[in-house]
């Protein structure tokens, strides 16, 4: 359920990388609050998908969290950028690592 969500997120937080690389970071700066809010709706629909019996996190672990989307995020953007500037094949390397560090963030969000 949280799969579609995220991977919409990372395709705008790329695109805006992109419009960003092209001179308007204005526009690119406005394009990552929808991927913002869809991440964030990702992470709720998994915490949903939790077992009733599951401890809530707290703490540490959900602000390490936090710093690990905000981190994928800007891999993302990064992506997007290289993108325009370097080619492809930077941005896909780009691409799948912010997906790792990601992937990475939902694990710590358990």
């Amino acid at each position: 359920m949280a799969a579609a969500p995220t991977l919409v997120s990372g395709a705008l937080m790329m695109f805006a990388g992109h419009v960003g690389q092209r001179g308007d970071w204005t526009a690119a700066g406005l394009i990552t609050i929808p991927a913002g809010v869809l991440i964030l709706a990702a992470f709720a629909a998994a915490r949903k998908a939790h077992p009733v019996g599951a401890p809530p996190q707290a703490g540490v672990a959900a602000a390490g969290a936090m710093g690990v989307t905000l981190l994928a995020g800007g891999v993302m953007v990064l992506a997007g950028y290289a993108w325009g500037a370097w080619g492809w094949v930077a941005a896909a390397a780009l691409a799948t690592l912010g997906g790792l560090v990601i992937l990475a963030a939902f694990a710590l969000a358990r």
